[in-house]
């Protein structure tokens, strides 16, 4: 175990991300009701892959919202190319100019 964590400017500390409600949410409730009210569809995919594509989802938002819609920084900060990050964004079809903010 890291002590102190990794810090990634602007998103705390990996073991806070760790502790947030994205990891913390247990494999029952409102995501297993979601799971199961299409088994067929939801199951062939797998809940592993699921709960990944989620938990990718929620860690790109962030990325974009603390770098107010900057792709190249966003992908900076997540040590990902900014090509990756464009084909990530597609993928979830994120919009980043909800992010951006008027001065």
């Amino acid at each position: 175990m890291m002590s102190g964590g990794i810090t990634i400017r602007g998103m705390g500390s990996l073991q806070d991300r760790w502790n947030s409600e994205i990891f913390r949410e247990p494999l029952q409730g409102r995501w297993v009701e979601r799971m199961l009210s299409d088994p067929e569809k939801n199951f062939s995919r797998g809940i592993l892959k699921a709960k990944l594509e989620q938990v990718e989802e929620e860690i790109l938002l962030e990325a974009l919202r603390s770098m107010r819609g900057n792709r190249a920084k966003a992908a900076k900060v997540l040590g990902i190319t900014e090509r990756i990050i464009g084909l990530r964004i597609k993928k979830y079809r994120i919009d980043c100019r909800q992010f951006r903010t008027k001065m």
